[in-house]
């Protein structure tokens, strides 16, 4: 009798393995060299694969692979508030360094065709420090 509420909401549609979601959001989706190489072609629907509310811009220089502008769907949050960046020390990207990644997030569409805003930090580490202030 445990089970029943479970078969009637599998039933009704819920719980359905790998159901799409219906994204609204359409943002600039490449990984180019240089800002320019992410044309009004690379300007697509985010996927109905997951649910995404964010256009993110990454720049990332590594000794191996060298400079590369990469933009995508995201889901947020990815960025700090102003007091989350000066209070880490976010306030700038450092591209002076021979390795850097570099993120800026934004909400409306093709908002990530300039990239500006760049938050200096991994992802996972703006994802972590956001989440601890929050409970400040």
């Amino acid at each position: 009798m445990k089970r029943f509420p479970f078969i009637l909401l599998a039933a009704l549609g819920f719980f359905k393995p790998g159901t799409a979601v219906l994204n609204n959001l359409t943002c600039y989706q490449c990984l180019v060299e240089t800002n320019d190489l992410c044309t009004e072609d690379d300007l697509t629907p985010c996927s109905n694969d997951r649910a995404y509310d964010v256009c993110v811009t990454i720049l990332r220089k590594t000794v191996k692979d060298g400079f590369h502008i990469e933009k995508k769907c995201g889901l947020g949050p990815c960025s700090l508030d102003q007091k989350g960046i000066l209070l880490l020390g976010f306030d700038h990207c450092d591209r002076s360094q021979n390795e850097f990644e570099c993120m800026s997030c934004c909400k409306t569409n093709g908002c990530n065709k300039s990239g500006s805003y760049i938050v200096k930090g991994s992802l996972i580490l703006i994802l972590i420090a956001g989440t601890l202030i929050s409970f400040l």
